[in-house]
């Protein structure tokens, strides 16, 4: 006698018993029984297998013998009707290979097919615990009569912040602009920061190589390093950040970060992470800030920097944008994207602020020390006893080393209210990956001596850009650059579109420049301010002229057109 086929949302078993064992046909009743009632005969929902048909010719016989069907022949129900497509998720049968009946004949391989599309069915109808759900691949089908049927669509499904219809990211814009780039002249790319691709920055620079190199050979630092970073990386780091300050950072106060962005992460999502949190970023800012906090769940706020007083941020509006929630206030000093260097007083305005508020400040000063002009760098977290300061630090802008991704987070807090934000750090950074060890063997080398005459060279060749680019760009009648930059290696420049022909914001500008004259600039809205761009002076004086010169010639052309189309209404 064959046996009949229990069906187990998590399992497919076979039942090795005769059908007349009564204890079995209960369990396989009540297993059907958790099928919508309209659904316990459609044979889109049933097993098309031998042992189905025999319990199905079993139950009729049941029912005739008991006076329930009369002649009719065996049914439990309508005619069968067409299958029905399959629903996005489905379950597995994990334990497929173990399938076989009393007389030994193994189901084949479309019996298994249709087994675990039937268990799709069901788990997607009954209400059973949640099982295992297996999800296609984007771009892949999957198949599950056995045969040339019915396709599944795939079901994966991401975190929204990373979607294509997410916010734009400042790689992702250079790329579409690179695309649209003209083929007449070369590229002059004035959008990302990195100074490290013209040789005159790194002139001088060898020390750090030559430290890299060094460990490397050692053999000492090819092992793992600790979660928190190298003894020896922090306690540089600490006595860096030390020199000349109010407030003495230990080694323990330091982490090692995968970059500066690393450290960005990490803060957010320690202070973030809460329900509800919110951070205030400043308006306009850098790009990941954001990101980080849409991954986390955080809520950003923007509070404004203000372009006619030296980009200094608008603490009113700070005030009015914190409330209870609110879990820090990020400030960046010197400035990305816009250049300035905050003075003392506006920074001890600041601590003040977080003090009232009762928060800490977040100070990225990955640009710290590369100021000129007369300004002066002075880092936050002198001013940590009036509220606590989280620094994130780097190697990469200073030293002419982005690709190395070497960041720390230092805490600075002298009243020890930031104690459980320093064991959450801790305890992310144990579940996360931190610098190449080598890397961080050559920190010391790298911080502990002053490397004078590289870090003068690199100060002198980003103020006579910083120049250059400021002067000539204030001539165009298009754009208005309000304040000279004294740090960093960034400036903002204000479009008015109403100026320029077939120019309808800060993306066109950007686009139609780097196809009619292949210079490449960032747009501002992906830094939070419409209709104007970004533009980075960390290129060789000539590169810097060469640039102007296209720019200038773009907006006349421009200019000139959308006199004339004036002209003919």
């Amino acid at each position: 006698m064959r046996v009949p086929l229990l069906v187990s949302v998590a399992r497919v078993s076979v039942l090795p018993v005769p059908l007349s064992n009564p204890g079995r046909l209960e369990e396989i009743r009540r297993r059907r029984a958790l099928l919508p009632p309209d659904l316990h005969d459609d044979p889109g929902y049933a097993i098309e297998s031998p042992w189905w048909d025999d319990y199905r010719r079993y139950e009729t016989d049941k029912r005739r013998r008991a006076g329930f069907l009369g002649d009719r022949d065996y049914n439990f129900g309508p005619p069968p009707r067409p299958r029905r497509p399959l629903p996005q998720q489905s379950a597995t049968a994990t334990n497929k290979t173990a399938l076989v009946n009393s007389n030994d004949k193994t189901p084949t391989r479309a019996h298994l097919d249709l087994i675990s599309c039937s268990l799709s069915r069901i788990s997607s109808c009954a209400p059973m615990a949640p099982t295992a759900q297996v999800l296609t691949a984007p771009g892949q089908d999957r198949r599950c009569d056995g045969g040339g049927g019915e396709v599944r669509k795939p079901a994966v499904r991401c975190h929204p912040a990373l979607s294509s219809e997410g916010k734009a990211s400042i790689r992702g814009v250079v790329g579409q602009l690179l695309a649209a780039t003209g083929k007449d002249k070369g590229l002059v790319s004035l959008g990302v920061g990195d100074a490290s691709v013209h040789a005159c920055f790194r002139r001088g620079g060898e020390f750090a190589a030559d430290a890299v190199a060094g460990a490397a050979r050692s053999g000492e630092f090819d092992c793992y390093a600790p979660s928190h970073g190298c003894p020896a990386a922090r306690r540089a780091v600490a006595d860096h950040l030390s020199a000349g300050a109010r407030h003495r950072t230990r080694e323990s106060d330091v982490f090692m970060t995968v970059g500066g962005t690393g450290a960005i992460t990490a803060i957010t999502t320690v202070l973030g992470g809460a329900p509800g949190a919110n951070i205030l970023l400043p308006r306009p800012g850098f790009a990941p800030y954001e990101s980080a906090c849409d991954l986390v769940g955080a809520e950003p706020r923007f509070y404004d920097l203000l372009p006619r007083h030296g980009w200094e941020a608008d603490l009113a509006g700070v005030h009015a944008l914190a409330d209870s929630a609110t879990a820090a206030i990020v400030i960046i000093n010197p400035n990305n994207p816009c250049g300035a260097v905050y003075s003392v007083q506006h920074l001890i305005q600041i601590a003040e602020t977080a003090r009232d508020l009762g928060i800490p400040v977040i100070a990225d000063e990955i640009y710290a020390r590369m100021v000129f002009g007369g300004s002066k760098f002075v880092p936050m977290a002198t001013y940590a006893h009036i509220a606590p300061v989280i620094t994130i630090g780097g190697i990469s802008k200073r030293f002419m080393v982005p690709g190395w991704r070497l960041g720390w987070l230092a805490f600075c807090d002298p009243n020890g209210t930031l104690k459980h934000v320093r064991t959450a750090t801790e305890m992310l950074l144990n579940v996360t990956s931190g610098p190449a060890s080598i890397i961080q063997a050559a920190v010391p080398k790298i911080l502990t001596h002053e490397h004078n005459e590289f870090h003068l060279n690199v100060v002198t060749l980003l103020e006579s850009a910083a120049d250059a680019l400021y002067n000539r760009l204030n001539r165009i009648e298009a754009l208005q650059c309000y304040s000279k930059p004294h740090g960093s290696m960034f400036m903002m420049i204000e479009i008015n579109t109403s100026l320029l022909s077939g120019i309808a914001d800060d993306m066109d500008f950007a686009r139609e420049l780097i196809n009619e004259e292949s210079v490449l600039v960032l747009p501002g809205f992906v830094l939070g301010l419409k209709n104007w761009v970004r533009i980075f002076y960390g290129a060789p004086i000539n590169v810097i002229l060469e640039a102007c010169d296209r720019i200038e010639s773009f907006c006349q052309r421009r200019a000139c057109q959308a006199k004339l189309s004036k002209k003919k209404f």
